[in-house]
């Protein structure tokens, strides 16, 4: 019998891996708040921005109104 292969080693060594799904879920919150207060162009409207937030069940933002200009 073969013995099993030596398990892979991190892709990077002595750092931990980043958890891919939860930057990237940060990194779409940010894109669409920012489009909604104006600092970034992303070709969506408002209102388009505000349902996906608002319809996100993982959403932690205090958001409860819609009013998305209020946050710094």
């Amino acid at each position: 019998m073969e013995p099993p292969p030596p398990p892979q080693p991190p892709s990077s060594p002595g750092v931990s891996p980043i958890k891919l799904k939860e930057c990237m879920e940060e990194l779409l919150k940010f894109t669409l708040l920012s489009s909604i207060q104006g600092k970034l162009q992303t070709g969506l409207s408002d209102e388009y921005c505000e349902g996906l937030l608002r319809d996100d069940p993982s959403n932690l933002l205090p958001i409860t109104n819609g009013n998305f200009n209020t946050l710094p």
